[in-house]
Formats: structure tokens, C-alpha cells, sequence
């Protein structure tokens, strides 16, 4: 699925509100069931939402 600059654009700008509100369940509803996450590059990739949400339940000071 190709996304349009203005759809990406949108889609960054409400990820990054997810983020500063520290909203985990709206960042995971971003993402495809299947998703990958290689953060930071050249490291394993996570795979799949739940491996996604550890990341940032982790990264986000959530445990």
C-alpha cells in the first residue's frame, strides 16, 4: 500500500503526539499485526505487536 507525502505527514505527526502523551495503545494501533521495528537500526528487528509493545512499554517508562 503506497502512502501519499500528506498521509505520512499526518501519520508522523500523530505518532509523535502518541509519544509525548506516552499513549502505548495508540502507537500499537498504528501498527499491521505483522509489523517490524528496527530501533535502533542494525539491531534485531521486533516482530509483531507484542514484541512492539514491550519496546515501548520499556522505552516509554512503562513496565
Amino acid at each position: 500500500m503506497e502512502m501519499t507525502a500528506e498521509a505520512m505527514r499526518a501519520a508522523m505527526q500523530r505518532y509523535i503526539e502518541l509519544v509525548d502523551a506516552g499513549d502505548v495503545d495508540g502507537i500499537l494501533a498504528l501498527y499491521a499485526d505483522d509489523a517490524r521495528v528496527e530501533d535502533p537500526v542494525g539491531t534485531p528487528p521486533l516482530i509483531g505487536r507484542t514484541a512492539i509493545e514491550r519496546f515501548y512499554h520499556k522505552g516509554l517508562g512503562r513496565n
